[in-house]
């Protein structure tokens, strides 16, 4: 969908000289929503960009730990924090009836704002999940 977006709006711009906001905000928008849904997608999959230099020397239960200790103490907090200011981000945006300051723009932005909140939700369960797990693998290497 972004791509044919993309397309259709480099036909219209360079072939017939016309352009248009709101396909642009929407083509934005498309990329922040797929961008924020991979978080927990990338977590899930444990292909996200992690610090190899001690870890790849790690022992598969050292490696539990670390994991398990930086999921607890690190990202669930700090995607916790992100969660509470997001909420208001949002409402605040609705209360406001914000849009597009673009003549032609999008309205109702708080839409897009939403996802940040809809993103960290899923991102701080597969977090939850992945600590239950480890924790779970922990216990059972230590048999």
């Amino acid at each position: 969908m972004l791509s044919f977006l993309i397309v259709y709006e480099l036909i219209m711009r360079y072939f017939y000289n016309h352009s248009s906001i709101a396909i642009q905000e929407i083509q934005w928008h498309l990329f922040d929503i797929s961008f924020l849904l991979a978080f927990s997608y990338t977590q899930s999959t444990k292909s996200h960009v992690r610090v190899d230099i001690f870890y790849a020397n790690f022992t598969p239960i050292q490696k539990l730990r670390v994991d398990i200790f930086t999921n607890l103490f690190i990202a669930i907090p700090f995607i916790a924090t992100i969660l509470y200011f997001s909420f208001d981000f949002a409402y605040m945006s609705y209360l406001q009836g914000e849009g597009s300051s673009d003549p032609g723009g999008l309205c109702c932005r708080f839409v897009i704002k939403s996802f940040i909140a809809i993103s960290f939700i899923l991102l701080i369960l597969e977090l939850t999940a992945q600590v239950f797990a480890d924790y779970k693998s922990l216990r059972s290497k230590d048999d």
